[in-house]
């Protein structure tokens, strides 16, 4: 709803309210579902491990793979049935399911006053927010049924796990093996396709482990696993915003020149309710030989914990623009800015995973406060033609109550290491405590940390004639907490996301069409702090993501005032997605995403 009311000829008002909700996953369906097949243990296993080549586009291989494989010379050894497809030796494993479901509704209420003059204006009023999130999971990992056919079977050497049918699966030729990596000969040639929902129903009718189950029901046969609710993934943040605020603009007469003065200061109060449920470890059960690097986790009574959290800060702006001819303008702008915390950390709770020998536990911190950023810009921009320009931008930030991430050990009263010395499979070390208290390397997060960044943006765009034009863009940005390789201290911070990019645009437009032709490079980046395999000795590890160069065109046709046409394809030049560790040759992630084509046509009534 807006309602707009012209009091008198210099005052107006206006009030305005809406409401938005976004939902994921409504519907409750699966969010992951995780078939677990194939073979292992000390029938099938094989003796070798991960090389890594200097050069970062070698392809990281196993040396050796398949059952009965030694590695030897300077490649990957392949066993002649490496898939397991002949002989068939595929057995079932752990099967995991989960359901996520998120919302997040947002009631707005923005009360406005207006004065205006020919060069004055003066807007002040009172806005009212309340954002709602709420969160949780259902899974099969809480009530131990992920683990109801773990083990791989007879076929290497288990007395658990289920033989599976071989007409469920197939072998796909997977060569050649991502455009611009060399390597590819090192890697299996072929990989095995089935269909997990095949799986499962057909293992509902098969026998189980006989394994723990939390404290829930045993597993009723003949019925898909049934999700229970994951106490530590329910998670409600309802955060009120309270924001009088006044903001004035003025134009000042300097000779020929003309200052325009934006000037502006908000208050912001915030009130947030943070809650979920919170469970004791009570136990820590080892699952067997069938899985023997897993464990179950069984936790006592749930505890609905609340926590209030309040915090206020004056935001002011600062807004110049100086008019030095119709074609040169100069702007610096100054501002303190506020973004909340994310939701995810605040929930009152410690949650506790891993397997052996990598065990981790999350422990939120319900007190954080928002980020604070100070913000600095300087700019020119020149106008030397009708659509051609250059603009020269310089930025500064100065960012504070970072939520730092730190990992210490912990250990909780009464909970011993279950897991045997010996791993029942292979016969080597498995666990490094049995006997002794287990020890969990939990992740706390606090407000102690803050980051510079500064940097440069130059555009230039220039009209080449007949509708033609190009524009070319550079950024270089910079800062002072990146994360030092080098340096093996636990818990380092260092600022994601901060990477050069640059691009060359060539467009087309006139006669009712639109063309264009985008080269796009984006430095070497920072992504996050945390690799996917956790438990580091030196805490959350970097995860980085490499340079790359895409080519995207996009088109569009005017046939009418009320119908057009379009045609999109992005990534030409079939760039991958690259992601390493501390070093670039230490691939995590290769993701070739392809090339995407889209056509359409869009009316407008």
């Amino acid at each position: 709803m807006n309602v707009k009311w012209d009091i008198a000829d210099h005052w107006s008002a206006m009030i305005d309210a809406d409401q938005s909700e976004s939902q994921f996953n409504p519907n409750n369906g699966y969010t992951d579902v995780d078939s677990d097949v194939g073979y292992g243990g000390t029938t099938n296993n094989y003796t070798g491990g991960l090389v890594l080549n200097p050069n970062s586009n070698v392809l990281p291989y196993w040396s050796a793979y398949g059952p009965g494989a030694v590695a030897s010379g300077t490649g990957a050894v392949a066993a002649a049935n490496s898939n397991g497809l002949s002989p068939f030796i595929i057995g079932s494993h752990d099967f995991p399911l989960q359901s996520q479901q998120n919302t997040d509704k947002i009631n707005n209420v923005k009360i406005e006053g207006t004065f205006k003059t020919d060069d004055t204006k003066i807007n002040f009023g009172f806005q009212y927010t309340d954002d709602l999130w709420n969160t949780h999971e259902s899974d099969t990992f809480t009530n131990n049924y992920w683990q109801l056919w773990g083990g791989y079977g007879p076929a290497s050497g288990n007395a658990v796990g289920v033989v599976l049918p071989a007409n469920l699966f197939s072998a796909v030729n997977i060569s050649p093996w991502l455009p611009g990596y060399s390597g590819a000969g090192n890697l299996p040639s072929s990989i095995v396709k089935f269909n997990p929902y095949s799986v499962l129903s057909y293992l509902i009718n098969q026998p189980i482990d006989t394994i723990g189950y939390n404290g829930y029901a045993p597993y009723q046969p003949g019925t898909i696993p049934q999700e229970v609710l994951s106490p530590g993934s329910v998670q409600r943040v309802d955060r009120l915003n309270y924001d009088p605020f006044v903001t004035a603009t003025q134009d000042v007469k300097l000779g020929d020149m003309k200052l325009v003065i934006n000037a502006g200061l908000r208050y912001q109060k915030t009130d947030e309710n943070i809650a979920g449920i919170s469970a004791p470890l009570t136990a820590v059960t080892w699952e067997g030989a069938g899985d023997p690097t897993a464990y179950a986790f069984t936790t006592g009574t749930n505890t609905w914990t609340t926590v209030e959290n309040s915090y206020h800060y004056f935001l002011p702006s600062l807004d110049l623009n100086l008019l030095i001819t119709p074609e040169l303008k100069l702007r610096a702008d100054l501002s303190r800015t506020e973004d909340a915390p994310p939701n995810g950390l605040l929930t009152p709770n410690t949650t506790y995973g891993g397997r052996v020998n990598a065990l981790s536990a999350t422990g939120n911190n319900p007190g954080l406060l928002p980020y604070l950023s100070d913000n600095f810009d300087l700019g020119a921009e020149w106008y030397f033609g009708a659509n051609d320009y250059v603009s020269l931008d310089l930025f500064a930030k100065h960012v504070t109550n970072f939520p730092a991430s730190s990992v210490q050990p912990v250990t909780v009263p009464g909970i011993i290491d279950p897991a045997p010395a010996i791993n029942p499979q292979s016969g080597g070390p498995l666990s490094n405590t049995t006997g002794q208290p287990l020890v969990f390397q939990e992740s706390t997060v606090s407000n102690a940390l803050n980051a510079d960044v500064h940097g440069v943006e130059l555009i230039v765009q220039k009209m080449l004639g007949y509708g033609f034009g190009v524009l070319v863009n550079g950024t270089y940005v910079h800062t002072n907490k990146n994360f030092n390789n080098e340096l093996l201290t636990s818990n380092q911070f260092a600022l994601t996301g901060v990477g050069n990019s640059a691009n060359l645009i060539g467009f087309y437009d006139a006669h009712g069409l639109q063309a264009r032709l985008a080269l796009q490079w984006q430095g070497a980046q920072l992504e996050g702090l945390g690799q996917e395999q956790g438990g580091g000795a030196f805490g959350n590890e970097p995860v980085y993501v490499a340079a790359s160069t895409e080519l995207d065109f996009s088109t569009q046709y005017q046939f009418t005032s009320h119908l057009s046409g379009y045609f999109e394809a992005l990534n030409l030049t079939d760039n991958i997605y690259h992601s390493y560790g501390r070093f670039s040759n230490q691939t995590l992630n290769l993701v070739d995403y392809g090339r995407s084509f889209t056509i359409g046509v869009r009316a407008k009534f």
